[in-house]
């Protein structure tokens, strides 16, 4: 490659940077576990096998020869590079100074190159200058894989692997554009092609560990290929359509081997096609959607409106580290009384999806349907506006059955800036509270839980900083007219992320809304293990799709203000 193509590429190794075959190039198979992941120590990932190997790019003469570019799938270095072919193999050049090597997890070489279990096998071959690391299942056939690879051209396999990052929209600054390729990188990585139960093109959060396809992490993917591939965007959602329940119900996480849980996610799949539909303008695809759209939704109305208020619960469940998995915010402090209670996003979410749902209706020429889920919206809103606000603490919450506000404050609060009727009283005090900084005004706005609150921890939902929350709620500010606020939050978020990518090469899951300790010291159910693994303990995880996504789009919205 020459200088002039590596100029914008990301270039900061660090541990946990994901290294796999998209979907956007062809076919992958999410069931072999052939994902790589970066170590700390320079140039070493770990294959994510069942049998896990390690695969090294070492200089023999150098102890630092430095990283030109790594995306998701590409790595070049000063005397090597190294690209996924397809799938199952990766093909690459180096000098003779640089020794290839694999070996098991354990550290036990293969002298022979062939790393072979009764499930799989990895084939790592060398001819010159040439090498090709290949899975297959069986070693004959990682073989023949490998000996293809050998063939490929590498410079032109960079060149299509990279097509993705040099195709999308750029940014006028250009002090952001290999930050800006790393959030591309991260957006592409994460995405599949059909396989099992997954009929569509789709995305998931992560390719280790969650690698599967999840309900409200899929939306907001769409939200950025919006920008960039508006019929994979579509294709996201309809990868989560198409895993509909009879009754109407759509679990909140799907394999690709067909289990699906027993429990939802946030409802925003009417927000996503009404979204996109922006971009593709295709009728006939919101004429397909539709239907199962309003049986989701009445799905909803009918299953998680227990006290028949107009407001929704979510599931509860008995496992203290993670009460209400359905919401997404699993571990939140709102929910440690361990009961069902009218839950404030739940709500917001709804009234925001029926009213996204009676906008599909209009362009179809539903006009009873339009009126009808309008109707539904505007109820839901009022009842969030009436019964959900907090006067004393000038924030919206969560109401237990008997009508008493729950004292918890979080950063679900500030979600009733996305409803169009909120009073504007109430936004004026929503940012007096958000620009407190005994509560919300952190140094890495927003804490997921208020700096005041007794639970406050780095510990997932209880206080870090999640970008998806940041993302509607500058979304809300935007609504409600307030861009001064919203361009101030929109800064800050990039400001953390692009630090912390610099500073270890990957973006993260959340974050210190104290910004006292990295990501990395953060706690995930627990304390977080002095190395990065995710087999022994998932911690916040690394090159996590909607952190990328999001912050892509604030890049693309705010470019030339920041």
């Amino acid at each position: 490659m020459n200088s002039a193509s590596l100029k914008n590429l990301p270039d900061v190794w660090g541990d946990g940077i994901l290294f796999a075959f998209s979907g956007i190039d062809g076919p992958t198979d999410a069931g072999s576990g052939f994902v790589l992941t970066t170590w700390p120590e320079k140039f070493q990932w770990l294959i994510q096998t069942p049998q896990r190997r390690i695969f090294s790019v070492k200089s023999i003469q150098t102890d630092d020869p430095g990283c030109h570019g790594i995306t998701g799938d590409v790595f070049i270095s000063q005397n090597a590079s190294l690209v996924f072919t397809a799938w199952h193999t990766l093909a690459g050049q180096a000098g003779a100074e640089v020794q290839i090597s694999l070996s098991e997890e354990t550290g036990d070489g293969c002298p022979e190159g062939i790393s072979r279990t009764p499930e799989d096998a990895l084939v790592l071959l060398r001819e010159g200058d040439r090498f090709a690391l290949s899975y297959g299942r069986t070693p004959e056939e990682a073989r023949r894989r490998a000996q293809a690879g050998l063939k490929r051209d590498i410079q032109e396999e960079t060149t299509r692997r990279l097509d993705f990052l040099r195709k999308a929209p750029t940014l006028k600054t250009e002090k952001f554009r290999k930050f800006m390729h790393k959030l591309l990188s991260v957006m592409k990585v994460n995405s599949l092609s059909p396989e099992g139960a997954i009929q569509s093109p789709w995305s998931t959060p992560d390719r280790v560990p969650h690698k599967i396809l999840w309900l409200w992490d899929s939306v907001f993917h769409s939200f950025a290929m919006n920008r960039i591939n508006p019929l994979l965007a579509w294709q996201y959602i309809q990868a989560v359509l198409q895993t509909q329940r009879p009754d109407g119900m759509i679990s909140h996480m799907i394999h690709f081997n067909g289990v699906t849980s027993r429990i939802t996610q946030p409802p925003i799949l009417a927000w996503g096609i009404r979204e996109n539909y922006q971009y593709l303008r295709d009728e006939e695809k919101l004429r397909v959607v539709f239907e199962p759209l309003e049986r989701y939704l009445e799905w909803n109305l009918a299953n998680r409106d227990e006290n028949h208020n107009s407001l929704f619960e979510w599931f509860i469940t008995d496992n203290a580290s993670c009460r209400s998995d359905e919401s997404g915010m699993d571990n939140s402090s709102r929910f440690d009384a361990a009961t069902r209670l009218d839950s404030l996003d739940f709500s917001v979410f709804m009234a925001n999806d029926a009213a996204c749902l009676a906008e599909i209706a209009e362009i179809l020429h539903l006009p009873e349907k339009a009126e009808s889920w309008r109707n539904i919206a505007q109820t839901i809103s009022s009842r969030i506006h009436s019964l959900l606000w907090n006067e004393e603490q000038n924030i919206y919450g969560d109401r237990f059955f008997d009508g008493t506000i729950s004292p918890v404050q979080a950063v679900s609060g500030f979600l009733p800036l996305l409803l169009h009727d909120i009073p504007a009283e109430r936004v004026d005090a929503l940012i007096r509270t958000m620009s407190d900084p005994a509560r919300f005004a952190s140094k890495f706005p927003l804490p997921s839980i208020a700096l005041s609150d007794p639970t406050w921890s780095r510990d997932m939902w209880r206080g870090p900083t999640w970008i998806n929350f940041n993302y509607l709620t500058i979304l809300g500010l935007e609504r409600q007219g307030r861009h001064e606020k919203a361009l101030e939050l929109a800064r800050v978020t990039i400001q953390h992320v692009r630090k912390y990518y610099e500073r270890f090469g990957v973006v993260f899951e959340f974050y210190d809304a104290r910004d006292d300790v990295p990501p990395t010291l953060c706690e995930r159910h627990g304390p977080s293990l002095p190395q990065y693994d995710v087999r022994k303990k998932i911690d916040p995880i690394r090159d996590y799709h909607w952190t990328a996504a999001l912050t892509y789009i604030l890049l693309m919205d705010y470019d030339g203000r920041l």
